[in-house]
């Protein structure tokens, strides 16, 4: 047994109150079982005093639901409420098939939107369960729905929606969810979109999967193009400067989407008729 070990609780915790950095408080805490059991608290309370939680958002974002519980046992704040913060303009960026001004808002991206970029869905359902919403957006206002598109978590994606999370919500460069599964060729979140879209979105189902064709065309996605227009998504539309679908599809040099695209009925002669 250590010098340090034969301390009583009361002097080893005295101790830490005096320590200059959370590396020292996690030293300690690493020497031993006893001191570990000690010091581990310490260590997530000195996080949240000195380190701007940063332990709670690494939890989020990782998935740590033991570690994430000890930030909040410490003291870490959960807020519930959407974040808000000075909008921003960036430079003009490419994002998801579309070139545009970069929009955002200047806050930390809440814990909530780390966990849905990782598909930690057991983090998820708990802040939300907390009265968080489930539309809750990053600074870019990507939603959670969004979020999960973009990484391919299809079981997050069930899960968002059961608990009212909404699809018709863009983010600042003008992209929805089902936008964004089809240019990421996310194709069973796609139908599941595609599914919630006709039974709650009847009125905005046409221009959402329009959006969705544009994107999984321009992904060069042929699985989710087929899903799309199986689902009788229109082929003979103008977008971005006059484009049509074939247009975009030839740039690319995608004969598959193109040929596909033809069969069910685009015009190759539309882009005269302006």
């Amino acid at each position: 047994m250590s010098r340090l070990e034969s301390l009583p609780d009361e002097l080893l915790l005295l101790i830490a109150s005096f320590a200059v950095s959370q590396s020292t408080v996690a030293a300690l805490a690493r020497a031993s079982h006893r001191l570990y059991s000690i010091y581990d608290p310490c260590l997530y309370r000195w996080n949240v005093v000195h380190g701007q939680c940063s332990g709670l958002y690494w939890a989020a974002e990782h998935g740590n639901m033991v570690a994430f519980q000890k930030a909040l046992d410490a003291g870490a704040p959960l807020s519930i409420q959407r974040p808000r913060g000075e909008l921003r303009k960036g430079p003009v960026v490419f994002r998801f098939g579309r070139e545009r001004e970069l929009h955002f808002r200047d806050f930390r991206p809440h814990p909530l939107s780390l966990a849905a970029s990782g598909g930690h869905e057991a983090i998820v359902r708990f802040i939300i369960e907390k009265g968080a919403s489930p539309d809750t957006a990053d600074p870019e206002r990507f939603t959670l729905l969004s979020l999960a598109a973009i990484h391919g978590h299809v079981s997050l994606t069930r899960t968002l929606l059961a608990l009212g999370a909404r699809q018709n919500i863009p983010s600042f460069m003008g992209h929805h969810p089902l936008s964004l599964a089809s240019y990421q060729g996310h194709e069973e979140i796609a139908a599941i979109l595609l599914s919630d879209l006709k039974n709650h979105y009847n009125k905005v189902f046409d221009d959402h999967i329009k959006e969705a064709l544009v994107s999984a065309v321009t992904g060069r996605r042929k699985e989710i193009v087929q899903l799309l227009v199986s689902h009788g998504a229109a082929v003979n539309f103008f977008y971005h400067f006059w484009q049509t679908l074939l247009d975009t599809a030839a740039k690319n040099g995608d004969m598959d989407i193109l040929l596909l695209l033809l069969e069910h009925g685009a015009d190759p002669n539309r882009s005269l008729d302006r």
